[in-house]
């Protein structure tokens, strides 16, 4: 079965939240800084410390 590209990562990382920023391309901290940084700091706000 062939899998695209775009829908591998999906398929790998089963537990993984998918965001989709519409219009941003391959460098979001470029394209939208902001909202990328508020996904970030979500994110490592969310994971327990080693």
């Amino acid at each position: 079965m062939a899998v695209s590209g775009r829908a591998l990562p999906r398929r790998l990382a089963t537990d993984a939240d998918w965001v989709v920023l519409d219009g941003v391309g391959h460098c979001p901290q470029l394209d939208v800084p902001l909202d990328t940084a508020e996904l970030i700091l979500g994110f490592t706000a969310s994971v327990e410390p080693c």
